[in-house]
């Protein structure tokens, strides 16, 4: 991810580089449930929605569960590359949501 800010209460602006192609979405937060819940879907860019779970473990880590849609022809056709995508930005994410920037 080379860019993440935040538009309004419930809008955040993404930009990135995939294959030398720049890509810029508009995420709306459908649902935030402070340490628990986010819900989002693309309101711009490539058609996507998801939401992320939260729970605290016993040991005091968190488990953390991604259940996402999104269009397989937007270009996300191999499941390594999708992975590796993804782990990306759940570690941008988790950035963001303990600094408040990536």
């Amino acid at each position: 991810m080379q860019e993440v800010r935040r538009i309004d209460e419930k809008h955040y602006y993404f930009r990135s580089e995939r294959d030398g192609k720049e890509y810029e979405i508009i995420v709306e937060m459908s649902l935030q449930i402070p340490e628990r819940r986010v819900a989002w879907r693309t309101a711009s860019g490539e058609e996507s929605s998801g939401v992320v779970s939260f729970e605290s473990e016993p040991d005091g880590s968190t488990k953390i569960r991604l259940e996402m849609i999104y269009d397989s022809k937007a270009g996300w056709r191999d499941p390594v590359t999708l992975s590796e995508r993804l782990q990306s930005h759940l570690e941008n994410f988790k950035k963001l949501m303990e600094t408040g920037n990536c």
